[in-house]
C-alpha cells in the first residue's frame, strides 16, 4: 500500500479562522446598511472607516491562503491548536472578546420610551465624547468596563462617570464628567456634563457645565418668550438653572482662606436642529457676554457645539479666566499689591513760599541724603503742608507726577535762591507735571510729617489721615478701616 503525503492548509483550524473573518465581514456590511437606512446626516469619516475595514476583511478572504480553505464544520470539541499555538491563540482570544462585545449590558440599555429625557442626557454625553475623540487623545474612560460576562456600559443617571483626554499639541489634559458631584456651601449640585480643563500656564481648573434638557420653548406667537427671543430656544427656567449652578458651586481656596466661584460658564444643551437661525438668538449671544446660554444639540445639529468646544479647549488660560464675570465694585476692593509699590514720596516744606514755587516752577527739591533712590523709584511727589506753617490749611492736598530728576548742588537751583550755608550740598530736584489736587485732603490731625516718607498710589488716594499712609499690608488696612468705622461712624 502506497501512502502519499502532501502539505495542506485546508485544516479545520484554518476553516474556523475563515469562518471568523466572514462573520466579521457580515457584521460590518450589516452595520453599514443599517446606518445608511437611518435617513439622517451621514458621518463620512465613519463610512470611510467602515469601508476600510470591509476592504481589509475581503483581502484576507481573497488574497491569502484562506481562498483555498473550505467551509468550517462545527465540532463539539474545540481544537487545542487554537488555544495553544502562536498566532491562533491570539485570534481565538480576540474572537472571544468580540463575541462578548456583541452583548452590551448596563443601565443604559434598560430604558423604555418614557425615558426620553434620560436617553437624551446619555446621548449628549456620548456625542460630546465622540466630538472630542476626533481631535484629542483618549487617556482613560471609566464608562465602559469588560469582564468575563461581557462589556458593561457603566453610564447611569446619578452615578459619576469620567473620560480623560489630552491635547496632542500642548499636552493639556481635560476631563468630561457625567453627573459630577460638585461642592456647594448650601445644597450639593450634580450637573449632567462638566468639562474640566487644566491650562498650560495657569494654576486654576476651568469648569464648564453642559446641562442636557430635553425641552424646547417654541416661541409661540404673542408670548413673552416670542417677544424677547423671536425664535425657538431653551426654556428660560433652564437658563436660570445655569445661573444657579454658577452661584452655588464653589471652590475652597485654602491658601487665601476664602471660597471662590468654580464655574466659568454654564450652558443648556437642548434639542433643536436649525443652528443657523439659533445663532442669532439672544440666549446664544449671551454666551459671549455672560458665559451663560443655550446650545442646540441633535444628531443633525452639532456644528455650534463642535466649534464651541474647540474654542474652549484651544484658548489660553488668560482668555479662559476672562470669561468669568467680576464682582461689581471689584476695582475698589483692596489687593495686597496696593501696599507694595511705595513709589509716592511725601515731601515736607520749609516755608509757605516753597509751595508757590513748586506750583510755578514745577519741581520739588530736597537734600539728596533724604532720598533712597536704590530702594524707591519715585513716580509721584505729594506735598505735606504742616500745621505750623499752614494752620487750618494743613494736610496733603497737592501732588505731581514725576517726569524726571536732577542731582545738583543747592547753589545751582537758581529758581529758588539759597540764603543758608547749604550752597555746596547735593540736592535732588524732582521735575513734575502740573500739581493736581486729591479728591479730598489728607488731614494731619495728631500727626505731622516732619521728614520725607514713602507711601503707595492706593494709600495716597484712599487715606483720610496722614498716619494711614504708613500702612504696610492689606490686613493692616482692613483692621484700621474696621476700627475707624466703629469709632467714627459708631459714635454718631
Amino acid at each position: 500500500m502506497q501512502i502519499n503525503k502532501r502539505v495542506t492548509l485546508d485544516t479545520n483550524e484554518n476553516r474556523f479562522l475563515k469562518y471568523i473573518i466572514k462573520g466579521i465581514l457580515f457584521k460590518l456590511k450589516e452595520l453599514r446598511k443599517r446606518y445608511l437606512l437611518l435617513g439622517r446626516g451621514v458621518d463620512n469619516s465613519f463610512i470611510l472607516q467602515l469601508e476600510a475595514f470591509i476592504k481589509e476583511m475581503n483581502k484576507y478572504l481573497t488574497s491569502t491562503f484562506l481562498k483555498d480553505v473550505g467551509e468550517y464544520e462545527f465540532r463539539e470539541n474545540s481544537s487545542m491548536v487554537f488555544k495553544m499555538a502562536l498566532g491562533y491563540k491570539d485570534v481565538y482570544k480576540y474572537y472571544l472578546m468580540l463575541q462578548k462585545g456583541l452583548t452590551l449590558k448596563g443601565e443604559l440599555f434598560k430604558l423604555n420610551i418614557k425615558d426620553l429625557s434620560v436617553l437624551y442626557e446619555y446621548w449628549c454625553f456620548i456625542k460630546i465624547n465622540g466630538i472630542l475623540r476626533k481631535n484629542y487623545t483618549l487617556v482613560s474612560n471609566d464608562t465602559v468596563k469588560v469582564n468575563n460576562k461581557g462589556i458593561f456600559v457603566t453610564l447611569k443617571k446619578g452615578v459619576e462617570s469620567k473620560v480623560v483626554y489630552e491635547d496632542p499639541k500642548n499636552g493639556e489634559r481635560f476631563e468630561l464628567f457625567y453627573n459630577s458631584k460638585m461642592k456647594s456651601e448650601t445644597v450639593g449640585q450634580k450637573p449632567d456634563n462638566v468639562l474640566s480643563i487644566k491650562k498650560v500656564g495657569g494654576k486654576a481648573t476651568y469648569n464648564y457645565i453642559f446641562d442636557a434638557k430635553y425641552k424646547l420653548d417654541r416661541a409661540v406667537k404673542d408670548t413673552i418668550y416670542e417677544s424677547c427671543n423671536k425664535n425657538p430656544g431653551p426654556e428660560e427656567e433652564d437658563i436660570n438653572t445655569m445661573h444657579k449652578y454658577r452661584d452655588a458651586i464653589v471652590y475652597e481656596n485654602k491658601k487665601e482662606g476664602r471660597l471662590e466661584n468654580n464655574i466659568f460658564g454654564a450652558f443648556v444643551i437642548f434639542p433643536y436642529n436649525n443652528e443657523e437661525e439659533y445663532s442669532k438668538h439672544p440666549l446664544y449671544k449671551s454666551i459671549e457676554t455672560v458665559n451663560i446660554g443655550g446650545i442646540p444639540f441633535l444628531p443633525t445639529a452639532t456644528k455650534l457645539m463642535e466649534e464651541f468646544l474647540k474654542e474652549l479647549i484651544g484658548e489660553s488660560h488668560l482668555s479662559s479666566f476672562e470669561r468669568a464675570l467680576e464682582q461689581r465694585g471689584r476695582e475698589y476692593y483692596i489687593k495686597e499689591s496696593y501696599f507694595n509699590d511705595r513709589s509716592v514720596l511725601v515731601g515736607t516744606l520749609s516755608s509757605k513760599e516753597q509751595l508757590e514755587s513748586i506750583k510755578k516752577y514745577k519741581f520739588y527739591h530736597t537734600p539728596l541724603k533724604n532720598v533712597d533712590l536704590n530702594k524707591h523709584i519715585v513716580k509721584t511727589v505729594a506735598i505735606a503742608q504742616s500745621k505750623n506753617l499752614f494752620k487750618e490749611e494743613a494736610g496733603i492736598l497737592y501732588y505731581g507726577e514725576v517726569v524726571g530728576y536732577e542731582i545738583l548742588k543747592r547753589k545751582d537751583i537758581v529758581e529758588i535762591p539759597e540764603v543758608s550755608d547749604k550752597a555746596e550740598e547735593l540736592y535732588i530736584k524732582f521735575l513734575l507735571e502740573d500739581l493736581k489736587e486729591l479728591d479730598r485732603k489728607i488731614e494731619v490731625e495728631g500727626y505731622n510729617v516732619r521728614e520725607i516718607m514713602y507711601t503707595t498710589e492706593f494709600l495716597l488716594r484712599n487715606s483720610s489721615r496722614v498716619e494711614e499712609l504708613g500702612i504696610r499690608t492689606k490686613d493692616e488696612f482692613r483692621e484700621w478701616w474696621e476700627l475707624k468705622k466703629e469709632v467714627v461712624w459708631g459714635s454718631k
